[in-house]
């Protein structure tokens, strides 16, 4: 195993230039990984709305309670 100093700051700014001309490496890499694994697509996307209300519930109520 070698150390490379440059490893995570090249890793950003190619994620930047990335994001920029609209070519988002995670939104690929999250989209093969639910085709290998058949991700039932239309299930992930309410199953993230009942979690993403969850969330916000539970977080107006942590404010409140402060």
């Amino acid at each position: 195993m070698v150390y490379s100093d440059g490893a995570l700051r090249e890793g950003l700014l190619h994620d930047q230039i990335g994001r920029r001309h609209d070519h988002d490496v995670r939104e690929k890499t999250v989209a093969r990984i639910a085709n290998r694994y058949s991700v039932d697509l239309k299930h992930a996307e309410r199953l993230e709305q009942t979690v993403i209300t969850l969330f916000n519930a539970l977080q107006e109520s942590w404010q409140l309670d402060r």
